[in-house]
């Protein structure tokens, strides 16, 4: 969904009479393996008087990949945060994996 369009979802919440909403910038599909940020939906999301959460590694997603298993660019976090930073964000998601090979597990390990 565009930025605008959100302000008809944050709507249909407060008018259940529930004025606990975020919004999560997590980017948007660019061709068929990547996903990339249009950081103009965070002032424009921020517009409603909601708090808007930038998911920094959701973000940096790359899906469809010849592996069969979705890749992504942990390296540029900063980079993705501090652009947000940039455009006036003040929340932030990071998740972070540990991935044990000889159980072939992936774990959440923490989240932010």
């Amino acid at each position: 969904m565009s930025p605008e369009s959100m302000a008809h979802a944050v709507l249909k919440v407060k008018e259940c009479n529930n004025d606990k909403v975020m919004l999560t910038e997590r980017g948007t599909t660019f061709g068929y393996q990547d996903l990339v940020v249009d950081y103009r939906g965070i002032p424009i999301m921020q517009s409603f008087g909601v708090p808007v959460i930038m998911d920094c590694t959701h973000s940096l997603q790359q899906p469809n990949q010849p592996s069969g298993v979705t890749g992504g660019k942990p390296g540029l976090i900063s980079t993705i945060a501090k652009a947000a930073i940039a455009v006036g964000a003040t929340e932030f998601f990071s998740k972070h994996i540990l991935i044990l090979q000889k159980q072939n597990l992936t774990l959440p390990i923490c989240c932010l």
